[in-house]
């Protein structure tokens, strides 16, 4: 049941992440653009009840993925089993943080968390050889991690 759980909460997780991603892509067509399109997302992820099953869906997603590769550690074999979990635990820590660095920038900065808050880290040094891994090794664990479940 657990699993199912894990699998549905990623599925909402999913279509927001695909909604984020598209929205990134808008940035091609310059800064105002992308700001407007995240404005119009925004109403609907903003909504209090979508934020709220968004935020309960990272909890649940971050702890029951750690849950599962403390259960079955020493138990994998090969590769996939390996690159899932390991991509796995860097979602975890991927979602706490990036989640948290925007709840933080919301609720406890009183800051727009758009594009401007989102790049700042990558104009000081030494932050971009921080940042720049981070998006990069998000994007292929996330890729990664669906493909190892698709493979089950």
């Amino acid at each position: 049941m657990l699993h199912k759980l894990h699998r549905i909460s990623a599925l909402i997780i999913g279509t927001f992440i695909g909604f984020h991603l598209i929205n990134h892509l808008f940035i091609l067509g310059g800064v105002q653009q992308h700001i407007d399109v995240m404005d119009a997302f925004r109403v609907i992820y903003r909504n209090i009840l979508v934020e709220s099953v968004l935020l309960i869906c990272v909890i649940f997603q971050v702890c029951s993925g750690v849950y599962f590769v403390w259960k079955r550690r020493g138990q994998r074999h090969g590769f996939l089993e390996n690159a899932q979990s390991l991509s796995g635990l860097y979602l975890a820590y991927f979602f706490l943080n990036h989640v948290g660095a925007i709840l933080f920038g919301r609720v406890f900065a009183d800051l727009d968390t758009n594009i401007y808050y989102g790049i700042a880290g990558f104009h000081v040094a030494p932050f971009q050889f921080y940042f720049i891994p981070y998006y990069f090794l998000a994007v292929v664990a996330l890729f990664v991690h669906v493909a190892s479940a698709f493979n089950w």
